[in-house]
């Protein structure tokens, strides 16, 4: 398994739409932290809540349908996402199932 570091919003969010699991199901090691000083020092990129939801599509823990299905909920959350970066992931999330 892998590592990822974050700020506090995949823990935040996908806590609140109980997706929580998807974190530990990709990554053996979740380190939370002002992310570039963490990813610096440990030579890893920081990732954020709609790279794991891909992760989690990419590697079968959730179907494309919910991964839609999370997205919204995330939104409705009050998860903030511009309407181009939306539109990418849902794009991205349609060629990984293509595959």
């Amino acid at each position: 398994m892998s590592k990822i570091v974050s700020n506090a919003t995949p823990l935040i969010y996908l806590g609140k739409v109980g997706k929580l699991n998807l974190l530990e199901c990709i990554f053996g090691e979740v380190i939370i932290s002002p992310a570039r000083t963490a990813s610096e020092i440990l030579g890893l990129t920081p990732r954020g809540t709609i790279f794991v939801l891909l992760k989690a599509l990419k590697i079968k823990e959730i179907t494309f349908d919910e991964f839609l299905k999370t997205l919204d909920e995330l939104l409705k959350e009050g998860f903030r996402l511009k309407e181009e970066v939306y539109l990418e992931a849902i794009e991205t999330a349609k060629k990984i199932t293509q595959h």
